[in-house]
């Protein structure tokens, strides 16, 4: 059995220390490749952290790849959201505005409502978030 048809879904631990924790439950069917080595590159990764775990990648391809992890868990209805703060990230990010369009938020929409707990199939389980 492939690792694929293993799991059906993949949880994403976002932790934002020392303020709060977030859980999302990702469809496998929707993750492609290239997301598949971010998360792992990011796994046990933080914003803000002097340390890195580098056994997956150099520093800068971490920071880039939690940032981009960031965007896809971002609410786009948060206030401090608007053109201006899209345009300096897109440059940031080297992407242009129609691919940071495309990812952020993504996956904002597997938010796992913890008030209202089901049961959760089995997962791979990815932990990353941010220091403040």
């Amino acid at each position: 059995m492939t690792d694929k048809a293993k799991f059906l879904h993949i949880l994403l631990i976002w932790e934002e220390f020392p303020e709060s924790v977030d859980y999302y439950l990702i469809p496998t069917q929707i993750i492609c490749r290239d997301e598949r080595r971010m998360l792992k590159v990011c796994h046990g990764n933080f914003i803000n952290s002097s340390r890195f775990d580098t056994r997956h990648a150099d520093e800068s391809v971490i920071e880039e790849s939690l940032q981009i992890l960031n965007l896809k868990i971002t609410d786009i209805n948060a206030a401090y959201i608007n053109d201006q703060y899209k345009n300096d990230l897109a440059i940031d990010l080297n992407l242009s505005r129609n691919e940071l369009d495309a990812i952020f938020g993504k996956w904002r929409r597997f938010k796992f409502d913890l008030q209202s707990p089901t049961v959760i199939p089995r997962v791979k389980i990815y932990r990353s978030g941010f220091w403040a």
